[in-house]
């Protein structure tokens, strides 16, 4: 099973809160994760919430942090495309560019 989940994320930045987000007329680039077994990508800014595979769009320089949770039985065994590394909580990217990253489970 493949799911797609795309959304714009609102609010763009300034000020203590938000810092993510499509500002109106401003350039954006696609953060597209796909997951390896099952597991969950969030991200912060929000955006990104997923099982299978999804996306989400994001103003050109917005800092984007990724945290995986493996489901019961399986383990978190690292990140791979623009992230690399075995920290669930160790992937961020910049975003000057359109960009994939994948999260991989196993036993």
């Amino acid at each position: 099973m493949t799911a797609t989940f795309a959304a714009p994320v609102a609010g763009a930045g300034g000020g203590g809160g938000g810092g993510g987000g499509v500002a109106a007329g401003g350039t954006s680039f696609t953060l597209s994760v796909t997951l390896a077994n099952a597991g969950t990508v969030t991200s912060t800014p929000s955006g990104i919430n997923c099982g299978v595979t999804c996306s989400a769009r994001y103003s050109s320089g917005t800092a984007v942090s990724l945290s995986a949770l493996p489901p019961p039985g399986l383990a978190f065994q690292g990140w791979s495309g623009a992230c690399t590394g075995l920290d669930p909580n160790g992937c961020k990217v910049t975003m000057n560019a359109d960009t994939k990253v994948k999260a991989s489970f196993s036993k």
